[in-house]
């Protein structure tokens, strides 16, 4: 490190699910321990940096999700006409219910790791966010297994608690996509900014780094990807539907509105289809063109456009705190669209087939170990760049064995 260099001696990290290490659906052991925070703070090592402590979960666990689901899986089967089809699957019929229902803070903690699955901007400075006596949907179980006070702590108290020395942050994601991932159904968008006492992003986010470096924390900040370069919302194609193999396809019908469920059209270029329609029980049947797609596996064109202006404002909300801050940023618009689309459906057998060393895992939305890594030389060229640091990048050579194929 040069003698101009942030002081990395300790290293928190304010964020997500993809912060946290989750993956595949879930949040789970392997996942945690290829997060981008748990593989920068390794680099860090050669440049001052000290422990760096995660809540993890059990080695066996079988993960857990939003939902209480288990982490997924690729099945491989053989279609009638002999093809293979890959489908998605839950490792398990539950997920692992009891990680959630005990505190590891007097016995792990504290952590360094404050990737939330599920944190918002707003939710970040919320005093309590993990206590279970506000009911549900008050309440994050996942801040709840690790807060320092389940009554009164927030994710930002906790962080602050370490005295952090540098970290990083990287939020907004789902103050746009939870809207987004209901096919624009459900969980509003926060906005991006506004006069007056509500909350929005801007002032949110401008609380949590002013607090971050009001005792003279450097950082790095993360800008939050287009919609447009994530499997999630790219894998299926709206003109997927195969009636008629000699005609080749055709768009699926689709309810396009979610005040109207009598509102139904052809999709056109423009809508999406959600990837978590393969996970429907109904799923061959809406992508068959038995029934028409529900609207809570589709965004339309409209509601695209309103994603991708509202997480441009967000993006140029960030990087200008990060210039304001003389911290650095990370452009994670330009990093996601950089591989190009790593899967893709298949309309004879409804199913997926993976590229080799995809970014995204099975989820469609969080990454694969390779992803984590190349997310955490991102920062790295970022922090160096703009501190004169010189971090080693990671080495990549024994992500790319990891693969979900055959």
């Amino acid at each position: 490190m040069s003698k101009n260099g942030p002081d990395l001696s300790t290293y928190i990290a304010i964020g997500d699910s993809i912060t946290s290490g989750y993956a595949d659906g879930a949040l789970y052991y392997k996942g945690q321990l290829n997060s981008y925070p748990n593989l920068l703070a390794a680099q860090f090592r050669f440049s001052g940096g000290n422990g760096f402590k995660q809540a993890l979960l059990d080695k066996e666990s079988e993960g857990i999700g939003f939902y209480g689901r288990s982490r997924l899986s690729l099945r491989k089967e053989s279609t009638e006409n002999g093809s293979a089809r890959f489908y998605l699957s839950y490792l398990s019929p539950q997920g692992d219910i009891n990680a959630l229902s005990s505190n590891c803070f007097q016995s792990a903690g504290p952590f360094h790791n404050l990737g939330i699955p599920g944190l918002k901007s707003m939710t970040a400075l919320l005093p309590g966010y993990g206590n279970p006596e506000n009911g549900a949907g008050n309440y994050n179980p996942f801040f709840s297994r690790q807060a320092s006070d389940l009554q009164k702590a927030s994710v930002l108290s906790d962080a602050l608690s370490l005295k952090p020395s540098f970290f990083s942050l990287f939020i907004g994601n789902n103050d746009v996509l939870a809207y987004a991932l209901s096919g624009c159904t459900t969980d509003a968008i926060t906005p991006a900014s506004g006069p007056g006492p509500e909350p929005n992003f801007e002032s949110c986010v401008r609380i949590i780094v002013e607090q971050l470096t009001a005792t003279g924390a450097k950082g790095i900040i993360c800008g939050i990807p287009d919609i447009s370069g994530i499997p999630y919302f790219n894998t299926i194609p709206y003109n997927g539907l195969l009636p008629d193999r000699q005609k080749g396809t055709q768009a699926f019908v689709i309810h396009s509105s979610v005040n109207d469920p009598a509102e139904i059209r052809q999709a056109r270029k423009g809508d999406l289809i959600l990837m978590d329609i393969l996970l429907d029980p109904d799923a061959l049947r809406y992508l068959g063109g038995e029934i028409p797609i529900p609207k809570c596996h589709v965004i339309t064109g409209e509601e695209v456009s309103l994603i991708q202006d509202t997480i441009a404002q967000y993006n140029r909300i960030l990087r200008s705190i990060a210039a304001e801050k003389k911290l650095a940023f990370v452009d994670t618009v330009t990093f996601i669209k950089k591989p190009g689309s790593d899967r893709n459906y298949d309309p004879v057998s409804f199913g997926i087939h993976f590229k080799k060393n995809q970014i995204f895992s099975l989820d469609g939305i969080h990454l694969t170990p390779l992803g984590q890594a190349l997310l955490a030389n991102e920062f790295i060229k970022a922090i160096n760049r703009t501190y004169g640091a010189f971090i080693p990048k990671i080495s990549l050579s024994k992500y790319r064995k990891i693969s979900y194929i055959g």
